[in-house]
């Protein structure tokens, strides 16, 4: 076989594979729908595609399964027959098998020996309208199938990007115009999503992505640190070099990122399918809800996440969903649901698993603690459902009694768990007995680019991962609801009715610091690792922004606190944090897990208090004011000097436009005007108005708290005030942003307040 042999069947494999990852979405929707013609016409032609190509390569035994299921999809398209179960399952089968030559085509490009004479007159026989007896093979789940496939669909992948062809010949162009037509409307059936476009595609090397990939980030690193030259040369041709430079920089990355994504859909194909099989053996009745499978993400982050979801899957219909007569007897719909939901989120990818079943079997997860000595049997005994569930993440670990084909072998939680860890991403999972189980996983967009905040620490600079931050605190002695407290040797503090434990990064890091002393206000991240809400203490908290990874090298690679580094704009290296491992190595995951910190709250039937998050900041004669969180879109530091006039507002270059630049005092009832002093940088909260940035300037951005939706109306109304929420003993004004901006457009000649600004010059 020549090299343009083997890439012509490079390309039916992966024509095939899509064929045959839409059926199977496919049947299982037609099984709930039998009556929707489109999709048995979709299917039908499908089937027709399979066939058609095999015969171009002479594949007999897989024209020969595909023309049977053929013939049977064309007796129900003619309405000759009905599509039930059994058909369903013989088609399914039919759609395993095929796959199944597939696999081996692309292994050893030949079709494999196999006898399908049962499934061919199965299928020949129910076109007839006879009905069949189902062997044993026909009626076993496919699950195990469908997990061997999912992991050679890398291997195929590998194979097709290593071919470099830029107009490969196709199975697909052996096809009449009308074929080919089908062939789109099929690929686009029932998913919504399309999976190939109008141009064809050409065949880039994975490895040749990387490299391009490298040079961008490489060109965003020499960006970063041309960019503070323009505040330092007023040369009005250099900074239109240099704005020009950040503006083509800035989207040759995002072209480039976007050529590793693809749309979670490649992965959320199979699980239809997945379920269907699964819930018939155990002989439940489930439905499988997705949202968002249009969410894009770095193609080689898909690979990973599939075993995870694979296995979150099974446990939610194994463990999880009820028997229909168990969930009639308990007042729930006999069907269960999986509910599947995948979104973008401050950067991250949130992919989430609920399931309305029984919730996780604690009392089963506690014997089996006692049982493998994990843990005194004494404090097993009075572990809380919290405290019990990191157990479920232990290799081995399973409730099962009776080893099965879906499950009992300690496989599951711990792969999902590690596999998700691999790539910086996090694992939550919240069970209620009764309830259901909610599995949610955060994951980075790409391994190349990801969010961080910039903390300093005895004058070096710090990453932290920013799907590791929950909030930030300032702790302020003064303020009596920060104070801390002492929980067996570990400092903790009140937020919000719960004690979150602090660690000093200065002491984890070893460096030569004096720990502050109890006067001092302390500047903390709020972060989560392990399932456990901890403080990381650090000096300054810089600002947020994307970084490039960079590994480290051996020295540093067995010290548990780092996780990689980067390189700033100014040329230095910032260390990125492993939040885990300083958690982990500090100890304080075992002694969270063994004590109980914030013990369970009763059983509230109350409809929950609403909460919204804020950002708290300070102007001249007015503190504990607030903005909603939701109008935040960045916070930055501008120098004063880089201010100019624009009419009559100031604004200030930002990015490749002008933001201008509003001054809350004037606008704000009570608040005393700003000093601008050339010597400092002005805080500057960034909201964007269709598209476009404003920037609000304070005095001091403190911190970041979640407050209840209800405010207190000022009576009678202040000007530039919303209401106000109260926190503790504080009462915390916030601001009504719409008034501001309706004020801040007002011609001057209409506006009651003063648009000068005082400036303090050196």
């Amino acid at each position: 076989m020549d090299e343009s042999d083997d890439e012509i069947i490079v390309e039916f494999i992966l024509e095939a594979r899509e064929i045959l990852d839409v059926l199977d979405q496919s049947f299982v929707e037609l099984e709930v729908n039998p009556t929707n013609t489109k999709l048995i016409a979709n299917i039908f032609r499908g089937l027709h595609t399979l066939k058609g190509s095999s015969a171009v390569f002479a594949f007999k035994r897989l024209e020969r399964v595909a023309h049977a299921g053929e013939s049977l999809l064309s007796a129900i398209r003619e309405g000759v027959l009905q599509f039930d179960s059994i058909k369903a399952t013989t088609l399914l089968s039919a759609v395993d098998v095929i796959r199944d030559i597939v696999v081996n085509i692309d292994r050893h490009r030949k079709e494999p020996e196999g006898e399908d004479t049962v499934l061919v007159e199965n299928l020949l026989t129910l076109s007839r309208g006879l009905p069949i007896t189902m062997p044993q093979e026909i009626e076993k789940v496919s699950a195990e199938i469908i997990q061997e496939t999912t992991n050679i669909g890398s291997v195929i992948t590998n194979a097709s990007e290593s071919v470099q062809s830029p107009q490969p010949l196709t199975a697909e162009s052996t096809l009449d115009s009308s074929e080919h037509q089908e062939l789109e409307e099929l690929k686009t059936s029932n998913t919504g999503i399309k999976t190939s476009e109008v141009a064809a595609p050409i065949k880039v090397n994975l490895e040749v992505l990387d490299k391009l990939i490298n040079v961008t980030s490489e060109m965003v690193l020499a960006r970063n640190r041309l960019l503070p030259f323009t505040n330092i040369y007023s040369d009005p041709g250099f900074s239109a070099a240099v704005r020009n430079i950040d503006l083509l920089t800035q989207e040759l990355q995002g072209r480039m990122l976007t050529t590793r994504m693809e749309p979670i859909s490649q992965v959320w194909l199979k699980f239809p399918r997945l379920i269907r099989d699964i819930a018939s053996e155990l002989g439940k009745k489930v439905e499988l809800i997705q949202e968002g499978a249009e969410t894009e993400l770095d193609r080689t982050l898909l690979d990973t996440i599939r075993d995870p979801l694979i296995h979150i899957i099974r446990n939610s219909v194994d463990h999880g969903i009820e028997s229909p007569a168990v969930r009639l007897a308990q007042g729930k719909p006999e069907v269960g649901k999986v509910f599947l939901r995948a979104n973008h989120e401050n950067g991250m990818v949130v992919i989430e698993v609920a399931d309305d079943g029984a919730g996780i079997d604690f009392e089963a997860v506690r014997d089996k603690v006692i049982e493998k000595n994990l843990a005194d049997k004494a404090e097993v005994l009075s572990f809380t459902d919290s405290q019990l569930l990191p157990f479920i993440f232990l290799p081995g670990f399973s409730t099962k009694k009776v080893v099965t084909n879906l499950s009992g072998r300690g496989v599951g939680a711990d792969v999902v768990k590690t596999n998700i860890a691999n790539i910086g991403g996090s694992v939550d999972v919240e069970s209620h007995r009764g309830r259901g189980t909610h599995t949610r996983m955060k994951i980075p967009l790409t391994l190349a680019i990801m969010p961080a905040l910039f903390v300093r620490c005895q004058g070096e600079r710090y990453a932290i991962p920013q799907n590791n931050i929950v909030e930030m605190v300032n702790l302020d002695a003064k303020r009596s609801e920060y104070s801390l407290e002492d929980f067996y040797g570990v400092p903790v503090f009140r937020l919000r009715e719960k004690l979150v434990p602090l660690l000093f990064l200065s002491k984890r890091l070893e460096l030569d610091a004096p720990l502050p002393s109890a006067n001092d206000s302390l500047n903390v991240a709020v972060l989560q690792s392990h399932g456990v809400l901890f403080g990381l203490v650090v000096d300054e908290v810089l600002n947020i922004q994307e970084v490039v990874i960079k590994s480290i090298g051996r020295g540093l690679k067995s010290i548990p606190e780092f996780a990689g580094a980067t390189i700033l704009g100014d040329g230095r290296v910032a260390l990125i944090l492993h939040i885990d491992g300083i958690a982990t190595n500090s100890g304080l995951v075992a002694k969270l897990q063994a004590r109980t910190l914030n013990p369970e709250p009763m059983i509230d039937d109350r409809p929950p208090v609403k909460e919204i998050g804020i950002l708290l900041f300070n102007l001249p004669g007015l503190e504990n004011i607030a903005i909603e969180l939701s109008d935040v879109e960045r916070l930055e530091k501008i120098p004063v000097t880089s201010i100019q006039r624009s009419g009559d507002r100031d604004v200030v270059k930002y990015g490749d436009g002008i933001m201008p630049l509003i001054p809350l005092h004037q606008y704000i009832q009570g608040a005393q005007p700003i000093t601008y002093d050339e010597d400092k940088l002005l805080p500057v909260i960034v909201h964007y108005v269709k598209d476009k940035p404003i920037g609000l300037v304070v005095s001091q951005v403190q911190d970041i708290m979640h407050v209840s939706s209800v405010f207190h109306r000022s009576d009678p109304p202040q000007r530039g005030l919303n209401g106000c929420v109260i926190s503790g003993d504080r009462i915390i004004n916030i601001i009504d942003l719409q008034e501001i901006m309706m004020l801040y457009t007002l011609p001057e000649s209409s506006s009651t307040y003063p648009q000068t600004v005082d400036m303090v010059t050196p």
